[in-house]
């Protein structure tokens, strides 16, 4: 479990150093880059002092909870981290027209996220400038990340493109962790419904 939603901590701490570096090179200046960096923390939480808004489009699966507003996970990452994350939240079959939409016109999200991005896509607008280049900043900020991809050579070799560049993050889980394939489906602890001697509910009554 933690190794997926590290995945989700790395992407805005990744996104956020890089904008950060960004504005200050699109200002022409070092004011904005200094105030960025300076509510910025490099270690711990949350990731910013004062609280920020970063725009996610998210593809949405045919079973996807429709607000994601209202799902825990999220809104815990948000007090942890000061990070507000304003959801475009996109139906299954609307994602690649509206993904190409985005990357044609220029007007692109803080962050892609589930957007079922062809690799040749990613490759082509990476090396356009349209993608950040993440190496140094995984190297720099993702311990975790980086210390699976020297365990698992082959996650490093999945995401590095032939001019030797990371331009996106993969989505990580354990195998064991076997929660992850029947999503978004209810599942149970069994060791707690033994506790209590339950049974596995078979109806919506049960259930309550």
């Amino acid at each position: 479990m933690k190794k997926i939603l590290y995945v989700f901590m790395t992407l805005l701490l990744l996104f956020l150093v890089a904008c950060s570096k960004d504005s200050g090179e699109k200002a022409g200046t070092t004011d904005k880059s200094k105030e960025v960096t300076d509510n910025f923390n490099e270690t711990g939480m949350p990731i910013v002092d004062e609280p920020i808004t970063l725009k996610m489009f998210a593809g949405m699966g045919n079973n996807t909870l429709k607000n994601w507003n209202d799902i825990l996970v999220w809104n815990t990452y948000e007090e942890m981290t000061n990070i507000h994350i304003e959801w475009e939240q996109i139906e299954a079959e609307a994602i690649e027209e509206k993904r190409n939409l985005a990357l044609a016109s220029g007007s692109l999200p803080d962050a892609f996220y589930a957007a079922n991005m062809p690799t040749l896509d990613i490759f082509k607008y990476g090396q356009q400038g349209s993608f950040l280049e993440l190496n140094d900043l995984i190297e720099k900020y993702a311990p975790n990340l980086t210390k699976l991809m020297e365990e698992n050579p082959d996650i490093r070799k999945a995401i590095t493109f032939p001019d030797g560049k990371i331009y996106s993050l993969p989505s990580i889980y354990d195998p064991e962790f076997t929660s992850v394939r029947t999503h978004p489906l209810m599942w149970y602890n069994s060791e707690l419904l033994d506790k209590y001697g339950m049974e596995v509910p078979a109806s919506t009554e049960e259930f309550y």
